[in-house]
């Protein structure tokens, strides 16, 4: 995708991309001091690592705001992070999460403009920080903030406009397909879910077969699980 983004390719209308579009930077950025598969996954690794010592950062912010010990904040993240295992270093999801905690952060410091705007992009990253809009929705109506209710859903709504209305017009068939493509996926290993199916599968409790399905590594098809 990075290569071709830089011949000059136009994601989704000149080639396929499973991604939201402000996810799209983070893959090109590394491809500019990359020029074979091996150099680009060790960038790629490095840009994951920035990223995750920026949620260290934010965490750390984020514990002072909120008065809660630093260090078992980090160790909770340090843990979780490490039974990731290389899987973490391998995706771009230090990204939506760094965002999305910068976007928390500005909304506890008050900076609620900045905290949409950066709810948006998280949003248009991997989809699931949109969680978070109607959390911020009910602080503001149990306060009586009416109006940080209009221009939250505004800042919000502006920005994913910017950034997907140049993808979107140019091809809405192309763009819509990348997105619906996620609904067809299967249950991804990583996941949670397919934990849970491996845990009934070592149990017992039915069967279990992965697949290789572009662009994931690999994902889980229920076998005797039911619908």
């Amino acid at each position: 995708w990075a290569s071709k983004m830089l011949e000059g390719g136009y994601p989704y209308r000149g080639f396929s991309v499973q991604y939201l579009p402000a996810s799209l930077p983070v893959f090109l950025l590394p491809r500019f001091w990359a020029s074979t598969p091996a150099q680009y996954v060790q960038a790629f690794r490095v840009e994951m690592a920035i990223l995750d010592v920026l949620i260290l950062v934010l965490l750390v912010l984020l514990a002072r705001r909120l008065h809660r010990p630093q260090r078992r904040v980090l160790a909770y993240y340090t843990l979780a992070v490490l039974m990731l295992g290389p899987v973490a270093a391998q995706r771009m999801d230090f990204l939506p999460a760094a965002i999305t905690l910068f976007s928390l952060w500005a909304f506890i410091e008050g900076r609620h403009k900045t905290a949409w705007g950066a709810l948006a992009l998280a949003t248009l990253t991997k989809g699931y920080p949109v969680i978070l809009a109607p959390l911020f929705m009910l602080v503001y109506l149990h306060q009586h903030l009416w109006r940080r209710v209009v221009t939250g859903g505004v800042v919000f709504t502006a920005v994913v406009a910017v950034v997907v209305l140049p993808f979107l017009l140019p091809d809405p068939r192309a763009f819509g397909d990348s997105v619906l493509y996620h609904v067809k996926r299967g249950v991804e290993v990583e996941s949670n879910y397919a934990a849970a199916l491996m845990v009934g599968h070592l149990l017992g409790l039915g069967s279990l077969s992965t697949r290789f399905v572009p662009p994931s590594y690999d994902s889980v098809q229920r076998g005797q699980y039911g619908a």
